[in-house]
């Protein structure tokens, strides 16, 4: 049995390229498996741990401008006369019944306010209380303010004792007036040490500590800005006296322990801002932002981050994996075709079926080991990666690890999985008794044989696969935000608190934004109700054009509803499907006649007209301005959104799923030349006698060409062709799948121009390989024959 085993090693040597060539494949796949998947688990490994002991919030609040709807008897006008507004809010109390009296009591009040925030304050204040009791929940107020500085962005947060508590990393939690704490990162690379005294905006603060936040794991510092440069963005940490002391705008956030699902048990919460807030309470109404923990992109990107990663590797070790193994198999086939003369020999002297499958196993168990190597060079490239991963994230971070089941995944089942698959492939050949195969229909060519033909043709699909994906599966978040920015020609996104009807610059152009809940798809009721934002707008609008930036594509919203892309996916919407959706205590059906551009948002659009109308007002009224320019000033704005810098930013928050997805599609243009160079190589040395034997009769090299490159270009050609809705299929099908876990919809387009780009890559080296196969033609000499022959 020895003998076996060393003519086997013996074999291996005489073809060390499909050896070195298949063993360095697993070696690569191994080892980026590897080193992303070990990376991945030191990020994941303390963040659960960090957020139950600092105490994260289960959600947070913010409270809005104040209606008169909700605030009780005669508390109005006593609130007016607190704001010494009296006989202004005289004439419109009288006409309490009609929306356009109380939207314009609503305006002037709020107006007023601004001017008395402590007042503002303690109203909004005390219905908190009230929603804490009522709920068994616990709520601590805190401050945030932004301050921009130059290259610097600060943004300060409050202490907080009892949730989200900050996690001292070195020094103390600041106490005394003016007293701050920063991030770690921000004072190494800003040469600062605890005692130091630091100016921001003109304001000496002395730095008592480092520190991280758990509501800020990933620091997005302003809903414009998602990029993050650790030495010119820090949170500050400081006392509420502190924040106060600044001057600036405050924006309190109402930080609560407690069961989300108590208070919205009829239905889920699947986008911001989306949910109708009037079941907790009249008061409570007045809360224009609920935030809940997992929809917090401060918090969850990270998480989102793993999950994008774990989804890209998971599907990436099993894919190539099985790669390796069919393309094991079909050099086995290979190997076993030429040998079968020694095989026979064996047999007849007595060696059985097994002990020639355990001896032909070598070369795939030497393979399948190089699985292990990779996994050793995995871990050390991981440390060197997991610096690069981790630097975004601001936590205590978890040391290098070695996990067993990672060893298991990334060494031993790649290595049975190739022993197991070609000893059953060996012993299905074997017991074939070695008859060639014979094709019921007529030889594909003269001079090739089907299967010879069938063989390459199958490699010659996985390379075509392979560079598929590679060449369009780049253009994964560029399409996306190409995709989503479309139509978009305004420079910011303006919401206001409440309905107006005021003047505004004849450039910009108004909207009605509300939120809604989809109840009925096709009459048939949802088992989770979709909670959504609807969109009020002129068909007429120009800076907002729903579908490919056709003006045109506006007015579809006189006929019925467009919905966002991601909620045609979500739902499986189509064009002609009615939806049955409620604002407030309206309840209205639509058909939809068109999908928007937008992958990120589940919301829909419908004319202004129609919207203003479920709230008693004419299409004068709105709360959404798109702005041309940044200079939009007024006391009532809710928030404001560069959208499309926000989109073009996006790809920086994903910025390690890009990266990860960048390699592997690198790595799939490298493979497919790989192996197609292998083909071509194997494709010739299979041929190598019948040509000497063609050169030996007169044969020239264009005539040779003729007879072996036109049935392989032909195939090349063929199978590219048959490749790309495969590609297309597989690649969409992935995506679908991510959607439910990253909460968006990536889009990948296979062009045109990266189908040709593809094809030109395989003909340049085809025609390469021409011109070295005229050097290997001429090497060919009847000499060769005699060689063969003398064997």
């Amino acid at each position: 049995m020895k003998w076996l085993f060393k003519d086997q090693l013996q074999k291996i040597r005489q073809n060390k390229l499909n050896f070195i060539s298949l063993s360095l494949l697993v070696l690569v796949i191994a080892m980026t498996f590897t080193a992303v998947k070990s990376s991945i688990r030191r990020l994941d490994a303390n963040v659960d741990d960090y957020l139950e002991v600092q105490q994260l919030e289960d959600f947070y609040f913010s409270m809005g401008a104040l209606d008169v709807n909700v605030l009780p008897g005669s508390a109005t006008l006593e609130l007016c006369d607190q704001l010494d507004i009296y006989n202004d809010c005289l004439y419109d109390i009288s006409f309490v019944d009609d929306p356009v009296h109380v939207n314009h009591l609503n305006t002037i009040i709020n107006d007023a306010i601004n001017d008395n925030p402590l007042l503002y304050e303690s109203i909004v204040d005390s219905y908190a209380d009230e929603f804490a009791s009522e709920y068994n929940l616990t709520i601590e107020k805190s401050f945030v303010v932004d301050i921009i500085e130059g290259e610097y962005n600060y943004k300060f947060v409050s202490v907080t004792e009892d949730i989200n508590v900050p996690y001292i990393v070195s020094g103390r939690i600041p106490e005394d007036h003016n007293e701050i704490a920063i991030f770690p990162e921000f004072a190494e690379l800003n040469d600062l040490s605890i005692g130091d005294e630091y100016i921001i905006d003109g304001k000496a603060f002395t730095i008592v500590g480092t520190f991280y936040k758990p509501e800020f794991l990933f620091p997005i510092f302003s809903l414009t800005t998602v990029t993050y440069e650790p030495e010119y963005q820090t949170l500050v940490l400081g006392t509420k006296e502190t924040i106060r002391d600044l001057n600036e705008y405050i924006f309190n956030k109402y930080l609560v322990i407690g069961d989300l699902d108590q208070i919205l048990p009829d239905y889920g919460y699947s986008s911001i801002q989306s949910n109708d807030y009037s079941m907790l309470g009249k008061g409570m109404q007045m809360i224009y932002f609920l935030m809940p923990a997992d929809i917090n992109f401060r918090i969850i990107a990270l998480q989102t981050e793993i999950t994008n990663a774990n989804a890209f590797i998971n599907a990436f070790l099993p894919v190539f994996t099985t790669l390796i193994v069919l393309l094991l198999l079909l050099f086995m086939k290979k190997y076993i075709d030429q040998n079968k003369a020694d095989i026979k020999t064996l047999h007849a002297i007595g060696y059985s079926d097994k002990e020639l499958s355990l001896a032909l196993l070598t070369q795939p168990f030497f393979i399948g080991l190089f699985g292990m190597i990779g996994y050793l060079i995995g871990l050390l490239v991981s440390n060197q990666f997991f610096d690069l991963y981790s630097a975004r994230y601001l936590y205590p971070k978890a040391g290098f690890q070695f996990d067993i089941d990672l060893f298991v995944i990334a060494g031993i089942l790649p290595l049975l999985a190739i022993i197991l698959m070609n000893y059953l492939f060996i012993r299905v050949s074997l017991r074939d008794k070695l008859h060639v195969f014979k094709a019921p229909w007529i030889r594909l060519h003269k001079f090739v044989t089907t299967k010879t033909l069938l063989f390459t043709a199958s490699l010659i699909f996985i390379v075509s696969v392979l560079i598929g994906f590679g060449l369009n599966g780049n253009s994964m978040f560029n399409s996306f935000i190409d995709y989503t920015k479309k139509g978009n020609h305004y420079a910011e996104m303006i919401s206001l608190q409440n309905m107006t009807n005021t003047d505004h610059f004849d450039t910009y152009e108004t909207y009605t934004k509300s939120p809604a809940k989809i109840i009925q798809v096709n009459s048939r009721t949802l088992k989770t109700v979709q909670s959504t934002i609807v969109y009020g707008i002129s068909p007429t609008t120009t800076l907002k054009r729903l579908i490919n930036d056709e003006i045109s594509s506006n007015q579809l919203v006189n006929e019925g509803v467009v919905i966002s892309d991601f909620l045609h996916t979500s739902l499986g919407l189509d064009i002609g499907d009615t939806i049955t959706y409620t604002i407030g205590e309206v309840e209205v059906e639509e058909t939809v006649v068109g999908v928007s551009n937008e992958l990120l948002e589940n919301n829909f659009y419908t004319s202004q007209t129609k919207l203003n109308s479920y709230f008693s007002l004419d299409d004068t009224y709105y709360n959404g301005l798109y702005t041309t320019d940044y200079n939009y000033d007024s006391p009532r704005v809710l928030s404001r959104i560069d959208y499309n810098n926000s989109l073009e930013e996006f790809s920086a928050i994903l910025n390690v799923s890009s990266l990860i997805i960048n390699y592997l599609v690198v790595l799939s243009v490298i493979l497919s030349i790989f192996i197609f160079s292998l083909v071509m190589i194997n494709y010739f040395t299979s041929h190598r006698l019948d040509i000497a034997i063609l050169r030996s009769i007169g044969y020239s090299n264009n005539e040779l060409h003729i007879k072996y490159l036109v049935p392989l270009f032909i195939l090349l050609v063929l199978f590219y062709i048959i490749s790309i809705p495969i590609t297309d299929w597989m690649i969409n099908y992935l995506l679908t799948m991510l959607m439910d876990s990253i909460g968006f919809k990536l889009i990948v387009e296979i062009t045109v121009v990266n189908i040709i780009v593809g094809f030109t890559i395989l003909c340049m080296l085809f025609g390469i390989f021409i011109m070295y196969i005229n050097k290997y033609y001429n090497s060919l000499h009847i000499s060769s024959i005699l060689k063969h022959s003398t064997k």
